[in-house]
């Protein structure tokens, strides 16, 4: 019963839950322009953030269906930041506690916010609008989380605790919600180091070419 699981919940742990498969969107919109030097992607390093971040009693939250929002700087949370361009910006928070059909705590999370990217084209910024709505179950233990179906591609669930750190929660989410291949819809290839020097014309060959002609002029 649900005052049972709430009662097991009452424990201080990390972000714990099951992983879904990354989006794969790829074109995020927009269009290219000049510019260069992507950067790396790393989303598996944990967090090392030294602001102190609000926590979550999550039995308290599904069994009192409280509603919470809020928003925080891009700035503080640092594993986001390896994947984007820029950290300007926050990222608006919305949770809703709940108990679903089967008597499990869980909460509503939204999150919305437009992020830095870099194009993996043409290496230009591009931005990215998060605007989603995720669902999460509220799980005893690690045990509990790994007996759940794998087949279950809706179901997001997470190890409750007393204590959840609340942005490492809405940073797992932001970063779990980009595309896979940030692009442009419509931008080019960037041009090789040297190539748009290989275009302009050699002042040497156009002054030969200028002599030519008035050679011929004489003629």
């Amino acid at each position: 019963d649900f005052e049972r699981q709430a009662q097991a919940l009452e424990q201080v742990a990390p972000i714990t839950r099951r992983r879904r498969e990354y989006d794969q969107r790829s074109s995020v919109g927009g269009h290219g322009h000049e510019c260069s030097g992507a950067l790396p992607v790393n989303i598996m390093e944990r967090s090392r953030t030294s602001t102190e971040s609000p926590t979550v009693n999550t039995s308290d939250l599904a069994r009192t269906r409280r509603h919470l929002e809020g928003e925080v700087a891009i700035a503080r949370l640092p594993r986001l930041t390896e994947s984007l361009s820029s950290t300007e910006g926050e990222l608006r928070y919305g949770i809703d506690g709940l108990v679903d059909n089967e008597g499990f705590p869980g909460a509503d999370l939204h999150l919305a916010g437009r992020l830095q990217l870099t194009c993996q084209r043409c290496n230009c910024p591009v931005e990215f609008t998060l605007d989603q709505i995720t669902r999460f179950r509220f799980v005893e233990n690690e045990q509990a989380l790994e007996a759940l179906p794998i087949e279950d591609d809706e179901l997001e669930a997470l190890v409750g605790s007393h204590a959840l750190n609340l942005y490492e929660w809405i940073e797992e989410e932001a970063i779990l919600s980009l595309p896979l291949v940030p692009r442009h819809v419509e931008c080019s290839l960037p041009m090789p180091r040297g190539a748009d020097a290989a275009l302009r014309p050699n002042p040497f060959a156009v002054l030969t070419a200028l002599k030519k002609a008035k050679s011929h002029e004489r003629h």
